[in-house]
């Protein structure tokens, strides 16, 4: 059972399964490009700080952490205001390549949304030692149940990307 869980949940969390060449994808700022040296590491948590009054920093997609999409998406809309700072100043003019424009930013909000669901779902499964067939069940079908509600009533224009992630 738990590793027919880590399969299911690996494939609902594989991004690569939604059409890069789709009209909604996202073009990815390039966090490196931020991260590339140390002045501009130096700025952006400047920028951060002086915004959050904290010093946070871009998280990175790993592929061995489950939900890790949805936590760097979660944390690029946070520092939204820092991103396009940086992105956006004349101190490094070559990064205005990378700007989002706000309607990225509001897909960016909409995958978050999407991701949630199979988040919640490996987060219930994760609050047990050991994930049972009776509580991993139920489990998957509420969460396939959840997303064709999104598919339906909240984003049907994001059908595509809401199938591929639902192993349909």
């Amino acid at each position: 059972v738990n590793r027919a869980c880590e399969d299911v949940i690996q494939k609902i969390t594989d991004t690569s399964l939604a059409e890069d060449d789709s009209p909604d994808y996202v073009p990815g700022v390039s966090w490196q490009q931020i991260r590339s040296s140390t002045v501009r590491r130096s700025f952006f948590s400047d920028c951060v700080q002086s915004i959050m009054q904290k010093d946070l920093q871009l998280l990175r997609d790993v592929d061995t952490r489950w939900s890790s999409v949805l936590y760097m998406i979660d944390r690029a809309i946070l520092l939204k205001e820092a991103i396009q700072r940086i992105l956006n100043s004349n101190e490094f003019p070559e990064l205005k390549n990378y700007s989002l424009t706000e309607e990225n930013w509001g897909l960016l909000h909409k995958y978050s949304q999407i991701l949630q669901v199979p988040h919640a779902f490996q987060e219930r499964l994760s609050a047990e030692k050991t994930p049972t067939l009776s509580y991993a069940l139920p489990a998957f079908e509420a969460m396939t149940s959840k997303w064709r509600k999104l598919q339906e009533t909240s984003l049907p224009e994001y059908d595509n990307i809401i199938r591929a992630y639902a192993l349909e």
